[in-house]
């Protein structure tokens, strides 16, 4: 037989090498296969969570699988934010980037009324809208929260917003403004309702006036 070999490696500096001879980091994994790393899990090795790298896509994969299929994948259970391009999410979930999914750019609202305690009507209008001004902006480099600052957008100020839709405008945990978009919408949907009505009113007056015309004319 030949010379043995070792599948786990121990360096001078005290780093732990599984698959390779030279571990980079304290615990260092390689696998053989595409997409193979750490497993974690029950003894019955069906419930399992995954953790490696797909030589095939280049990408870093985490995974949750029950008896071979998917499985629910919990981050943070018990509490905390999680930051997906950034280091200090503010929020429970910070995206610094964009974000995609099928079917539309909305996403469904826990909205059942046995849900809630309706505390009134949301009235804010046509008023509001009309002193809405959208402008175009870029991040700063380098800016604080460190979101990227690549590339042109549109949308508002927040400090201008707050002084005409305060309810748009929330805070996060380091004090900055953030924008949210419910409270315009419906805004602009009790402004439509405004216009419809004021639509109407006019219809009626001119219908009134050609009534009285036609018998003058007759």
């Amino acid at each position: 037989p030949g010379a043995p070999t070792s599948s786990i490696d121990i360096s001078a500096s005290g780093s732990v090498g599984i698959g390779t001879a030279s571990p980079a980091k304290p615990l260092h994994v390689i696998s053989p296969t595409a997409t193979d790393g750490i497993a974690v899990g029950k003894n019955d090795n069906l419930n399992l969570l995954l953790i490696g790298y797909d030589n095939t896509n280049n990408a870093g994969t985490i995974g949750s699988f029950a008896g071979g299929g998917a499985n629910t994948l919990n981050l943070n259970p018990l509490g905390g934010n999680v930051g997906i391009g950034t280091s200090a999410p503010t929020q429970l979930l910070s995206v610094n980037g964009t974000a995609g999914k099928p079917g539309g750019g909305t996403w469904d609202v826990f909205s059942d009324e046995r849900l809630k305690n309706i505390k009134g009507r949301y009235n804010t209008g046509l008023k509001a809208l009309m002193q809405l001004q959208p402008i175009r902006y870029e991040y700063k480099p380098n800016n604080p929260l460190g979101i990227k600052f690549e590339g042109e957008n549109i949308g508002f100020g927040a400090q201008s917003l707050q002084k005409i839709i305060p309810e748009a405008v929330t805070m996060n945990s380091a004090g900055y403004l953030m924008v949210k978009s419910d409270p315009i919408l419906w805004t602009m949907l009790n402004a439509i309702k405004e216009q419809q009505k004021e639509i109407a009113e006019l219809k009626a007056q001119i219908h009134s006036l050609q009534k009285a015309s036609h018998r003058r004319t007759r």
